[in-house]
């Protein structure tokens, strides 16, 4: 009984992990390259320019965010 508890607990420490190292993997890949992002978020919506806005100004535009959300 005490064996399987300590497995039970064990497995919910690993999801907890997982979850926290999955979000925290998504966070570090949202962010702009280009410095000056704020000055062109009219661009983000821009058909000429999504493909390039997307690349260099994924967080300002949306595209993801910090949060992982």
């Amino acid at each position: 009984s005490n064996s399987y508890h300590f497995n039970m607990s064990s497995l919910h420490v690993c999801i907890v992990l997982l979850a926290v190292l999955v979000v925290y993997s998504y966070a570090a890949t949202c962010f702009d390259l280009a410095a000056d992002c704020d000055c062109k978020l009219g661009l983000c919506t821009n058909k000429m320019y999504t493909k390039l806005m997307t690349k260099m100004c994924n967080r300002s535009c949306g595209i993801c965010t910090a949060t992982g959300k």
